[in-house]
């Protein structure tokens, strides 16, 4: 593979992962509109834990600014610590996932 077409497939696989991770924020965020009077901590910890979910899912890791980067917020104020989540994430439904987040604070 020569450089110009290593960097069009570096970009592309990045390309697939923004798309990849947006599209679950995109149903989590629809997911928590169907609620009915749901807390912002509540709401945030959803689209959080849908994020792990895919991470997971995907055999990735996240940092903060991945996380916030994915939001569409400030990257300054993330760092590159890794977050993450319970273990056995990956053998709930994305629904599961989101239904606890907002059930529990």
């Amino acid at each position: 593979m020569t450089p110009r077409q290593e960097t069009i497939a570096y970009f592309e696989s990045l390309t697939h992962r923004i798309i990849d991770y947006v599209t679950v924020k995109d149903q989590a965020v629809r997911f928590i509109k169907k609620q009915n009077r749901i807390s912002e901590s509540k709401a945030s910890s959803a689209v959080v834990l849908a994020l792990l979910w895919l991470a997971q899912h995907k055999n990735e890791l996240l940092t903060e600014q991945d996380i916030i980067m994915f939001c569409g917020g400030d990257l300054s104020k993330g760092n590159l610590s890794i977050v993450s989540c319970f273990a056995d994430l990956n053998k709930l439904s994305l629904k599961e996932v989101l239904t606890i987040a907002i059930s529990n604070e």
